[in-house]
């Protein structure tokens, strides 16, 4: 094995062998906003970047709760592949985030999570989307695991 360079630490670690599973179901991603939100931007005549800033409600309608929003980008060539973090503005995950990838754009499909910060540290899992194609609305169904960290020293950490 070649020597490890003073600035490296290496270690083996006992890999964390429970995961705590949360659904979050009635997510509503809302992916349009008034003509001052428009963020589409042509890139040499060949498809579309567009970064977002979309809102996630708990539940429909007026009385909807804004929970989170949907920040990063998306890219229009064949298909609509984007990449955002869902960073949780209200509740009990207020803080947390959710790194999320994929191709369902304007139809049914599954985005990957793949990571997390806060409640959602170390995530993965998948985000069913419903989409509705009447009001433009993707329902969300988020299924992510997070590692549960046992042992002293995860609980002196934590203190």
């Amino acid at each position: 094995m070649a020597a490890v360079p003073p600035n490296v630490e290496v270690s083996i670690v006992p890999a964390p062998t429970t995961y705590r599973k949360t659904i979050l179901r009635n997510l509503w991603l809302g992916r349009t906003g008034d003509d001052t939100q428009k963020s589409l931007l042509e890139v040499a005549k060949f498809g579309h970047y567009v970064v977002v800033n979309w809102t996630v409600f708990e539940g429909e309608g007026n009385g909807a709760k804004l929970v989170a929003r949907g920040q990063g980008s998306t890219i229009g060539a064949g298909s609509w592949i984007s990449t955002y973090v869902i960073v949780f503005v209200d509740g009990r995950f207020k803080g947390s985030t959710l790194q999320v990838m994929g191709n369902a754009l304007g139809v049914n499909g599954q985005l990957a999570v793949t990571g997390g910060t806060g409640e959602f540290a170390l995530a993965s899992g998948i985000i069913k989307v419903d989409f509705d194609k009447l009001t433009g609305v993707d329902h969300l169904t988020v299924e992510v695991y997070t590692p549960v960290f046992l042992g002293p020293c995860y609980a002196a950490a934590e203190n």
